[in-house]
């Protein structure tokens, strides 16, 4: 993550934790120790000065990165802590973004990836024109009103469509992709109709929603659409995300990697065939291999909880059905 190696330089970080109102804040070689209130442990926070940025909190058992610290000790959005370091170290936002992915970190020793990743971003101002209220046809697809919230949903009256904003791993806006609001197969061409475009393909859907349940976490889930992530958030399972189609690219498998999650299970709808499933696991475990991450997918071949032709995803069914798919249909490939 970019801002991370912003961060790394001068005095940064100390900034940041005395803008959330740290105490005690000390640099000790390559750490950093701080309280969380006056008259606490000041020696209980620790923050590494590493690549990663690694926090722990002893006193609280939390463990993660800087962000995910200050977001369960503060109970502020992910998205929201970087726009405040952004505006605090006067970090400029390009309406253009260039992620160079030839600056390797060395859990990537070895591989390089030597094209270059451009993200047009956006003000968040352009949500304003579309109205600011949940619907009816997600909650009833299992997507509750909270969830619907978290992830910005809106409508735009114009086009009839449900808009679903998409972010960069950083948070920032970078497309809206609309759903239209209803139903039949002669709007089944149409169903899905981007209102800002973007490449799909360079960015995970729920990445910055999620990123506190996603840092290191023991299991990441990867479904192809939007509505997978939304579905297990609803379900009290906010360690999702999606690809926005049935094939991972590299940049994807690089920002799952980035992660360090212990294991990742691919969970693709029904009907997808197998050896789809297996070449995208394949391509995932080769980014990964040197860093003991276990490869999973989810695949219901017997039809026992998935109704065969059905093409749902495997959180279309509600919980009960998901948490047998998660409990009887899982398989290490690597």
């Amino acid at each position: 993550m970019q801002i991370k190696e912003t961060l790394l330089q001068d005095d940064n970080i100390i900034k940041v934790l005395e803008f959330y109102n740290y105490f005690n804040i000390k640099k000790e070689g390559k750490e950093i120790r701080c309280g969380l209130k006056e008259k606490s442990n000041p020696r209980a926070i620790v923050i590494y000065l590493d690549e990663r940025l690694g926090a722990i909190d002893f006193s609280r058992s939390i463990k993660g990165d800087i962000f995910t610290l200050i977001s369960k000790h503060k109970n502020i959005r992910f998205s929201n802590i970087i726009s405040d370091i952004k505006k605090l170290l006067d970090i400029k936002v390009d309406f253009l973004k260039k992620y160079n992915n030839e600056s390797v970190s060395r859990v990537f020793e070895g591989i390089v990836f030597k094209e270059k990743i451009e993200i047009n971003v956006y003000d968040e101002e352009i949500l304003e024109q579309y109205s600011n209220y949940w619907n009816t046809k997600f909650l009833k697809d299992g997507i509750s009103i909270e969830t619907q919230r978290k992830f910005d949903i809106g409508y735009d009256e114009e086009t009839n469509r449900i808009t679903i904003p998409h972010r960069t791993p950083e948070g920032e806006l970078c497309g809206i992709i609309g759903r239209l609001n209803r139903n039949g197969e002669e709007y089944k061409k149409y169903k899905y109709l981007p209102l800002i475009p973007f490449k799909k393909s360079n960015i995970l859907y729920g990445y910055s929603n999620n990123y506190n349940e996603l840092y290191c976490a023991e299991n990441i889930y990867i479904g192809e659409a939007e509505k997978f992530v939304m579905q297990l958030d609803s379900m009290g399972y906010n360690n999702a995300l999606a690809l926005s189609g049935s094939m991972i690219s590299t940049e994807q498998c690089k920002e799952i990697a980035k992660l360090t999650p212990k294991s990742v299970t691919i969970c693709f709808d029904e009907g997808v065939d197998e050896e789809v499933i297996l070449r995208n696991a394949n391509k995932l475990a080769m980014f990964t291999e040197r860093m003991n991450i276990k490869i999973k997918i989810m695949i219901d071949r017997e039809n026992l909880y998935l109704k065969e032709g059905s093409k749902d995803s495997p959180t279309d069914n509600g919980l009960e059905v998901w948490e047998k798919l998660k409990d009887n249909c899982c398989e290490i490939i690597n």
